[in-house]
């Protein structure tokens, strides 16, 4: 049992080589204790995780900015195509990933988590502002979202400027970090591939996109 980080481990290959003789070099299983708990008066056991997957947006509409004075309602602006790329993937009204994200949730899976959802409040573990509501505002869809269902977050943007420096001007590209949680039992090949086709497909506007 090891208990660092389980995609960034520093010290698995040095347990498994120090301690060879101990362990053995035919290892069946490695547990990994990061997943966290909800109260320590119970022994908890995650059965699932969710998988990750990430990419880069680009979006491009002109060799430089332009003062929105000239180009406001002429330009496509590129942030407003990348979210209509985007649109492709998730339905921005309710948060949904599109179907090829989905999967069909194990009975026993399904079971555990309307179960948990009924010792443990989702909602109370994360720090929301008092009055805003979860996605669902209901505690077991909660729980499920946060170990089956497919989402999608934007964590990292360049080319839009601060709002204490940006100015009249039309950006000329953007660049969008996304990451996309995946149901454990989720394809991630087969995902990232309709990712990088949905976003990358017919551009609006005849802009330059990559993904």
């Amino acid at each position: 049992m090891e208990a660092d980080e389980e995609s960034g481990s520093e010290d698995m290959d040095y347990y498994l080589e120090t301690l060879a003789d101990v362990i053995g070099t035919d290892v069946k299983m490695i547990w990994i204790v990061d997943s966290g708990c909800f109260t320590f008066d119970t022994f908890w056991l995650t059965t699932s995780l969710r998988g990750h997957c990430c990419h880069k947006l680009e979006v491009e509409v002109s060799k430089q900015g332009i003062h929105s004075g000239l180009g406001g309602g002429v330009i496509p602006h590129p942030f407003r195509i990348a979210t209509l790329l985007l649109n492709r993937i998730q339905d921005q009204q309710t948060g949904q990933m599109t179907e090829p994200f989905q999967v069909n949730i194990p009975t026993d899976r399904y079971r555990e988590c309307v179960q948990t959802a009924q010792l443990i409040s989702t909602k109370e573990q994360l720090p929301l502002l008092p009055g805003v509501k979860t996605v669902s505002n209901d505690q077991v869809k909660d729980f499920i979202a946060q170990c089956w269902m497919p989402a999608l977050a934007i964590t990292g943007i360049d080319g839009i400027p601060s709002t204490e420096n940006g100015g009249n001007v039309i950006v000329s590209k953007i660049a969008l970090k996304i990451a996309t949680r995946l149901p454990p039992t989720g394809n991630s090949k087969e995902t990232s591939d309709y990712v990088i086709q949905e976003l990358s497909r017919d551009p609006p506007y005849g802009a330059k996109v990559k993904c």
